[in-house]
């Protein structure tokens, strides 16, 4: 496969490069400790499918970005039969997970690899504390020209105006010299096509593709993304 000129590359950050399910995890129980609770795996599980479910209905405009801080929470706590403010959990939720910046194996090779070539970017659904707090942690930022959060953005992956915010602060590059590469279909995928870019789905754990969607290019290790594009 030959490998493309493209000059910048987006990259979403959980799942492609940060371990996320790793910092939840954490954070989740660090923050249940405190609460004077043991955290259960099922604990942990619930909160992922909770917080999982709450990222979904952002992504289709069903719900805002604090209704959903405070939703994930308000379900959790109720699974746990603790009475709690949910909003409160939510921000000592978010101050423990902003410390979490564990990357994937293979991330910090391939950043650094990319970063000689290419322009980066990174593009991530999240809350704007949260995520700077964790490029600080991962050390990865010195290789990233801007991150575009969705909250500080005002829409979300994969939502076109997020790309439009995007493309309006990249400035002298043109469409067919970008490449989003990202591992959810709902959010990066869905909306590289929406955009109108090619896309990389990193996608390891060999997830089929709907029939709806097309991507440019499909890997499934960080190192294979690495061989192609440099």
């Amino acid at each position: 496969m030959k490998r493309p000129e493209y000059q910048v590359l987006l990259l979403d950050l959980d799942g492609t490069l940060y371990d996320f399910h790793k910092a939840e995890k954490k954070a989740i129980i660090d923050l249940v400790s405190e609460w004077g609770l043991s955290c259960s795996d099922e604990a942990v599980e619930a909160y992922h499918r909770f917080n999982d479910a709450c990222w979904k209905a952002l992504e289709r405009g069903e719900i805002t970005k604090s209704q959903l801080q405070s939703k994930r929470f308000e379900d959790f706590l109720s699974y746990l039969n603790f009475a709690y403010d949910p909003v409160v959990a939510g921000q000592e939720y978010a101050e423990k997970l902003s410390h979490n910046g564990f990357l994937l194996p293979g991330a910090q090779e391939l950043i650094q690899a990319l970063a000689q070539r290419y322009t980066l970017y990174a593009v991530t659904n999240g809350i704007q504390k949260v995520q700077v707090g964790r490029m600080a942690a991962s050390g990865i930022g010195q290789y990233f020209e801007k991150m575009f959060v969705s909250e500080e953005v005002g829409a979300a992956k994969p939502h076109l105006a997020y790309f439009e915010y995007v493309f309006e602060h990249i400035s002298n590059v043109k469409k067919e010299e970008l490449l989003l590469i990202g591992d959810s279909i709902s959010s990066d995928m869905q909306g590289g096509m929406n955009a109108g870019i090619d896309t990389l789905w990193y996608n390891p754990s060999h997830e089929a593709l709907p029939s709806f969607l097309q991507v440019t290019y499909e890997f499934d290790s960080l190192h294979q993304i690495q061989q192609f594009l440099i």
